[in-house]
């Protein structure tokens, strides 16, 4: 595990590059040993390279730039380092210290390609790597290729066009994306994404995830503030991409954004905001809760049941789920899904546990009548068994498609009431319950989803689904 050492205002690639004294001048040259003419070791897995600049001058070239590590060995345990430092280090190897790193919002020695067409190409297929406190300016696009893992940890990125990641598995760590224009935007195209921490900056882009984004894996955000996109802006632009773009307490703008634009298909993925709230503000409310596909919307709804989920807060809430006009069928995976509800269970293999979801819809174009077991059912999964009911299906055979039954509704609720926000009944014609009962073994957690299927062309019904599993 060797150390090695770039400054591109003092070095020379003629330098051995083990030493400050002896730093080479350009990461990319660091990548190819050919280059090089001090004889240095081809840099491989657990190696650091430590990366400063001493003036206000850039590491710029006006033409493409490759850093090509494929050469490295393939050990996840011990990735590459590429570690940017601040212009007065001089510390070297083990004596490097965590003030010595150039974090976010510091000055940090720049990595730059101008002139357009030319891109920065991150590439490797075998070494594992990270990248902490570098900037990144780059006037045309940035592209991550890797067969394994890339870190950025304290990165910003200045982008002119847009920054691609294919393949492998790819993790941001409080780095900000510094967009230039507001056609910029960002492509994930890695088999696993997450960003842990940090925004959107500069230019307010209209649309963040674009062009086929997360066409190999999901896509995971964590407390990352997107409140620097425009106020309209679409979250993601599916195309043909299939996987599910997942934001956890994030910061939306705040605005009319939209979470799918442009084109959807059955290949759509979707869009999930979990406690993330669009008034450009970080929230921890369950009830913030958004999500589209292919098939249709769930958002939070302000309607109520008595008893019902309330997160003693806000008070008492419940999602109104919303199929997409022709897209939905009934009797077959092409419904959609509200979320995962969760709930405690006692077990002790002797006492039997019956689990009941409950739902309303607001009758608009179902005729007066409660909905079929193939246009809504649920589906349980428990820790110690799975339960079924009536409207509980979780295989459904491919050869017929439909549910064997599908004019038969669901149990009637008569015993539940539904409220609007201001405290009065509403939509308490057609209530339905779904329930499974089932001896647990022993403590867990029981899980419920409402699947609806129900076609729709003009109008539309809006399902309420109250959250509260209750357990009897």
């Amino acid at each position: 595990m060797a150390y090695y050492y770039v400054d591109p205002d003092t070095g020379s690639n003629s330098n051995s590059g083990d030493s400050w004294a002896q730093a080479y001048a350009n990461l990319d040259d660091l990548a190819d040993s050919s280059t090089l003419g001090g004889g240095a070791a081809f840099v491989d897995a657990g190696d650091t390279v430590f990366y400063r600049s001493q003036s206000a001058g850039k590491d710029t070239k006006a033409a493409q730039r490759i850093l090509d590590f494929n050469g490295g060995s393939e050990d996840k345990t011990q990735p590459l380092k590429i570690i940017g430092v601040k212009a007065a280090t001089t510390n070297e190897g083990a004596s490097v210290v965590a003030s010595d790193i150039a974090v976010k919002g510091e000055t940090q020695p720049i990595f730059a390609v101008t002139g357009a067409g030319n891109d920065l190409n991150i590439t490797t297929s075998t070494a594992s790597m990270v990248f902490v406190g570098v900037r990144f300016e780059i006037v045309d696009q940035m592209i991550a290729n890797s067969g394994n893992t890339l870190t950025f940890v304290d990165n910003t990125f200045n982008l002119g066009n847009r920054f691609r990641m294919n393949g492998g598995w790819t993790y941001f760590h409080n780095c900000d994306i510094d967009f230039v224009a507001a056609s910029d935007f960002f492509q994930p195209l890695a088999n696993h994404f997450e960003w842990h921490g940090g925004a959107i900056t500069g230019a307010a882009a209209t649309t963040f995830l674009n062009t086929n984004p997360l066409n190999n894996g999901p896509g995971y955000f964590y407390d990352v503030d997107l409140s620097g996109l425009s106020s309209t802006a679409n979250i993601m632009v599916p195309g043909n991409n299939v996987n599910m773009a997942h934001f956890n307490n994030c910061k939306l703008p705040s605005g009319a954004y939209s979470l799918l634009g442009g084109a959807k298909s059955e290949e759509t993925g979707g869009v999930e905001l979990i406690s993330s709230s669009g008034s450009g503000s970080h929230t921890t409310s369950v009830q913030d809760y958004e999500y589209e596909d292919f098939y249709g919307t769930v958002d939070l709804s302000t309607n109520y049941r008595d008893g019902g989920a309330d997160d003693g807060s806000t008070g008492e809430f419940s999602y109104a789920m919303v199929t997409a006009a022709d897209k939905t069928l009934e009797g077959t995976h092409a419904a959609l899904k509200s979320p995962w509800f969760r709930v405690w269970v006692p077990g002790d293999g002797a006492t039997a546990k019956t689990l009941t979801v409950y739902t309303t819809h607001d009758n608009g174009t179902s005729g007066g009548i409660d909905l079929y077991e193939d246009e809504l059912w649920v589906e349980f999964s428990t820790t110690a068994e799975d339960g079924d009911s009536d409207n509980t299906y979780t295989v459904i055979d491919v050869a017929e498609r439909f549910l064997v039954n599908t004019t038969a509704a669901g149990a009637d609720d008569t015993g539940s009431t539904w409220n609007n926000a201001a405290g009065s009944p509403t939509n308490n014609t057609y209530k339905q319950k779904f329930a499974v009962t089932y001896t647990p073994d022993y403590d867990g957690f029981a899980s419920a989803r409402v699947w609806y299927a129900k076609r729709m062309t003009g109008s539309f019904d809006t399902l309420y689904v109250d959250p509260r599993i209750i357990v009897t």
